[in-house]
């Protein structure tokens, strides 16, 4: 049986709490809040790449390890300083190194 890995489990339980998270990742921090619907271009799109990966690997469940992605809203990329703002960034699990709920 396939599993997710912990932390995968993790960070998706403390993103679905709806409070503001910050993600520590090799280039910076990137922080962020679940958006309340899924009503955007971005969002229509990775849903349907989702369900095109589904059908052409023939797997149906969650994926793997620290496989996958969720959306982030009013998120924030933090590098060296530099702060760029975004309406939505879609975030892969395999690139978080922490998580913390924003001051």
């Amino acid at each position: 049986m396939l599993q997710p890995s912990i932390k995968k489990v993790m960070i998706a339980e403390i993103v679905l709490t709806g409070q503001r998270v910050r993600l520590l990742v090799p280039g910076g921090i990137i922080s962020g809040i679940k958006p309340e619907s899924e009503d955007t271009e971005l969002d229509s799109m990775s849903n349907q790449v989702y369900r095109d990966y589904q059908n052409e690997t023939s797997y149906f469940g969650n994926l793997e390890g620290d496989d996958g992605y969720f959306v982030l809203e009013k998120a924030v990329v933090s590098v060296a300083g530099s702060n760029t703002q975004h309406k939505r960034l879609i975030v892969f699990y395999d690139s978080i190194i922490g998580i913390a709920f924003e001051d």
